[in-house]
C-alpha cells in the first residue's frame, strides 16, 4: 500500500515530514508510507544508526540541535570535519 501511494503521487513522504502533516492525513493513507519510509531508513542506516535517529529526532522541535543531532549521527560536523 505504502509504495503504490507514493508511486501513485497520491501522497508522498515529503508529505509526512511534520508533524502537523501527519496528523492532517488520513492514517489509513499515511501509516502505510510511514512504515516504508522507516523500512527504507533502517536498510539504509542499519538498526542500530536508526534508533539513534529516532531518539534524537523524538524530542520536540524547539529542544532539537540540528548541528549537535546531525554530530550525534555521523560523527563529524556538518562541514565534514571530523571533531
Amino acid at each position: 500500500m505504502g509504495a503504490w501511494l507514493q508511486k501513485s503521487g497520491m501522497l508522498n513522504v515529503g508529505d509526512l515530514l511534520t508533524k502537523d502533516d501527519f496528523s492532517k492525513t488520513d492514517p489509513t493513507m499515511s501509516y502505510p508510507l510511514s512504515g516504508l519510509y522507516n523500512l527504507f531508513l533502517i536498510n539504509e542506516l542499519g538498526v542500530d544508526k536508526y534508533l539513534n535517529v529516532y531518539k534524537i529526532f523524538s524530542d520536540t522541535p524547539d529542544k532539537i540541535n540540528t548541528e549537535k543531532s546531525y554530530h550525534q549521527i555521523y560523527h563529524r560536523r556538518k562541514n565534514g570535519c571530523d571533531s
